[in-house]
């Protein structure tokens, strides 16, 4: 298991950053608003990166990330240094 903080595009078209507390469990990569809310379970979202179809590695000017993309079209990149390996498993 591992839990942290990292940065999440989000959706909008403006490139926009917000920062989250993930829990890694396994094959489930759970988000929330911040650690408190772990504890309370106020989950912001999920995804089984066993169905994402692609994890890759993304290098940008500030840090190290990942971009998931799961089968429902959706995409999350994320910027953190050592979370990859864990999350390609």
């Amino acid at each position: 298991m591992r839990k942290g903080w990292l940065l999440v595009k989000d959706a909008s078209p403006a490139i926009s950053w917000s920062k989250h507390w993930f829990v890694l469990s396994g094959t489930t990569l759970s988000y929330y608003k911040d650690a408190k809310a772990e504890e309370t379970n106020e989950l912001d979202g999920t995804i089984n990166v066993s169905s994402a179809y692609d994890i890759s590695s993304v290098r940008a000017e500030r840090s190290h990330g990942f971009k998931i993309k799961v089968s429902c079209g959706s995409c999350l990149p994320c910027w953190a240094h050592g979370w990859i390996h864990l999350v390609m498993g």
